[in-house]
């Protein structure tokens, strides 16, 4: 995409932990001489504790890729059900083919490979990587491992790597054999401002730019969205350089780093434009939020339109509250519901002469125009009851009912 755009021959920011782009920062070199020195002397179980991507498998890939020429490794990340499982993960990992399915002769089968592999001045070293996730039990298993010696040597090198979370799981009482064999303990920890700038002039050095591509202002504002972590810095960077490419820039700056670093949400306290809406801050007379400026180059017409989106929703929610706090249903909707599937019937009064004297018909506005005489019908009227003196206009009193003669011939009709 942007590999061309910024004079790189690949992608110097990739998710894959490649050996060839690990930066030695303090704590990485100290940490892969803990490694390779309790290798070389043979310590039996060496520890590497790193928080989440500090590039702790890049680190093991690239040891593995240095003690080649005179080591046999197996590089193991999973979890595992029973010993058997354990040790057939082990033996096809060192290309030892397993001796059917029980476990003793498979141990065996392993252990005479390795005396020989050993003789040959081959050591064997198994990696188990995030062994944070592996159990008590299994981790119990992997210490039966170190039994595994002659009497000048072991024969098998054991790393465990992982999280802090290792760390207090190997301190807990079940595992008191297992932590006190472990001969030497590693960490890293997150790169300081100073070692962010050379990290990334690194990675793009491998990756092919031999001039700066990041300002030092957005060095220093990697440094701090990131925490000093690389696989933060890897997202910030990456995000930061397609933008740059969307918008034709040709170095990144703080500008384009902040933005990436919304993107990715990695701090909080660096909100975007909707989410400043909510909280409170530009609001007008009106109590109405601003849009903010568009600084520099960044597009400031996406702004406007997902300021003006969220302003939208907000009304839309708002809205939708009212609605459901205020709506109830009419008298004639209820009784349509509550109807449904009933036929209709035309409303006939008992007293249809007397309706249809007092309907209006259509004449002057405000004025009435009566029946003719022969459009009545004499036998289905009854004379109106008297105003009484206390009535309103408005509100007449109800008629007397009809005789009942007459509402026999009102149902003959």
């Amino acid at each position: 995409m942007f590999i061309q755009h910024f004079a790189l021959n690949e992608e110097a920011f990739g998710v894959t932990p490649d050996p060839k782009f690990l930066y030695f920062g303090r704590e990485h070199r100290e940490a892969m001489s803990s490694l390779y020195h309790g290798i070389v002397n043979s310590r039996g179980f060496t520890v590497m504790i790193a928080p989440p991507g500090m590039g702790k498998t890049t680190l093991l890939r690239y040891l593995l890729g240095k003690i080649e020429d005179w080591a046999d490794t197996a590089f193991l990340f999973c979890s595992f059900d029973d010993k058997n499982d354990l040790l057939q993960a082990v033996m096809t990992a060192l290309s030892v083919e397993p001796d059917g399915s029980a476990y003793f002769p498979n141990w065996r089968r392993l252990q005479a490979d390795l005396q020989r592999r050993s003789e040959r001045g081959r050591k064997i070293v198994l990696v188990f990587d995030e062994a944070q996730n592996l159990s008590s039990t299994t981790l119990e298993d992997i210490r039966m491992f170190s039994n595994l010696e002659t009497t000048q040597t072991k024969l098998v090198q054991i790393v465990l790597a992982g999280q802090p979370a290792l760390l207090q799981k190997l301190q807990a009482p079940e595992l008191e054999q297992l932590g006190q064999r472990i001969g030497v303990y590693g960490r890293i920890l997150p790169l300081d401002a100073t070692e962010v700038e050379a990290y990334l002039n690194h990675r793009l050095g491998v990756a092919g730019r031999t001039e700066r591509l990041f300002t030092p202002e957005a060095v220093s504002l990697i440094a701090q969205c990131s925490g000093g972590v690389p696989r933060s810095i890897n997202t910030i960077c990456y995000n930061a350089m397609a933008l740059g490419w969307v918008l034709g820039r040709q170095m990144i700056d703080e500008e384009l780093v902040e933005q990436a670093s919304r993107d990715v949400k990695v701090i909080e306290s660096k909100q975007d434009p909707i989410a400043r809406r909510s909280s409170g801050n530009g609001n007008d007379s009106n109590g109405h939020t601003e849009p903010p400026a568009a600084q520099g180059n960044l597009p400031g017409q996406l702004v406007e339109i997902l300021w003006n989106l969220g302003e939208l929703l907000e009304e839309l929610e708002k809205l939708s509250r009212k609605t459901k706090n205020t709506w109830k249903p009419r008298q004639s909707e209820r009784d349509g519901a509550e109807g449904v599937g009933e036929e209709r019937r035309p409303f006939r009064s008992p007293r249809a002469g007397a309706n249809r004297r007092s309907f209006p018909r259509p004449g002057i506005a405000g004025e009435s125009t009566p029946l003719a005489a022969s459009e009545l019908d004499e036998t289905a009227v009854t004379p109106p009851v008297p105003e009484s003196p206390a009535a309103s206009p408005a509100h007449e009193s109800a008629p007397e009912p009809p005789s009942a003669g007459a509402g026999r011939r009102a149902e003959i009709l």
